[in-house]
């Protein structure tokens, strides 16, 4: 039974952020950049932050056809699990700070070293204090089995891992 579940979640990425892990991070975002969230799902990251006083693009397009034509400061956003490498491809080379989510087991991935090669130093963690569920269908699951964390890039951290 679990491997089919792994399976066909595997292939769905449509999981949303629950506000209270936007949250998390807040103390982290100066509200004077531009942030983008480039993959979309329902709209409520930028509903969220918008709430906060942040400006945000995010909008019901296509991130790997139209990123090249966005004017922001800060990428902010719950990447698709399965897309992590070419999403990280497009921001190291766009060189700008960014932060997002991702499961823990990333930090163990050659990849991401791979990818930022000299600047795998820019990138830092930020350790939630809780796990994390995420939205299915607008509820919350409350029973993701795996612990995520958000990394930064250029965000000049105090440390290289912050624990909340």
């Amino acid at each position: 039974m679990t491997s089919l579940s792994l399976r066909r979640l595997k292939h769905n990425d449509n999981y949303g952020t629950p506000d209270y892990a936007w949250s998390m991070i807040l103390p982290f975002i100066p509200k004077n950049k531009i942030l983008y969230d480039g993959f979309y799902l329902n709209g409520n990251s930028k509903t969220f932050f918008e709430r906060q006083g942040y400006q945000m693009i995010h909008q019901d397009l296509d991130f790997f056809k139209t990123y090249q034509n966005v004017n922001f400061d800060i990428f902010v956003s719950n990447i698709p699990f399965t897309l992590k490498q070419p999403t990280l491809k497009i921001l190291y080379d766009l060189d700008k700070p960014f932060l997002i989510i991702c499961p823990v087991s990333i930090i163990t991935k050659m990849f991401l070293k791979n990818i930022f090669k000299e600047k795998i130093n820019d990138i830092q963690y930020i350790i939630p204090g809780k796990r994390i569920h995420f939205l299915k269908n607008g509820d919350e699951t409350k029973r993701c089995w795996w612990d995520t964390i958000f990394v930064t890039y250029k965000l000049n951290l105090n440390s290289t891992i912050v624990y909340l």
